[in-house]
């Protein structure tokens, strides 16, 4: 059995911020930014005490986002897309985690021969102190 480390969400490289960490603990880890893909920021369906995931992220990043450069964004518009990895569904005929590796990240996980059985821990970037009324109180 093998163990794989899988780095998700926004980043200093992808998306220009950290993940936040609310003031109850709860976590979100932000897509990262993806032309390829037809999901928008503004299709997250998340609420943190009554916000949408959308304002929180207008307020928290000063609407910019890097996605190979920095530059303005209204994470409300469907302009901007981004790549739910992992995506955790549930439903009447499914109820798991989906992730999918393309590229070399794909080429890689072949190479080292990953098989059913091996473990992925999923990791990424989030902050609790944040300039912002979404900051954490110590």
């Amino acid at each position: 059995m093998k163990v794989v480390f899988s780095r998700k969400g926004f980043d200093s490289s992808y998306g220009g911020f950290p993940s936040p960490i609310f003031p109850d603990g709860t976590l979100f880890s932000v897509p990262i930014p993806d032309k390829k893909t037809s999901v928008s920021y503004g299709d997250l369906n998340f609420h943190y005490q009554g916000e949408p995931i959308q304002k929180i992220l207008n307020d928290l990043t000063n609407q910019t986002i890097n996605s190979g450069k920095i530059r303005s964004c209204d994470y409300f518009s469907n302009k901007f897309k981004c790549h739910l990895d992992p995506m955790i569904i549930e439903n009447k005929n499914f109820k798991g985690i989906i992730f999918g590796q393309e590229g070399k990240a794909a080429s890689h996980l072949i190479k080292k021969n990953i098989q059913q059985g091996d473990i992925f821990l999923f990791f990424w970037l989030v902050q609790r102190n944040r300039e912002s009324k979404w900051k954490m109180a110590i």
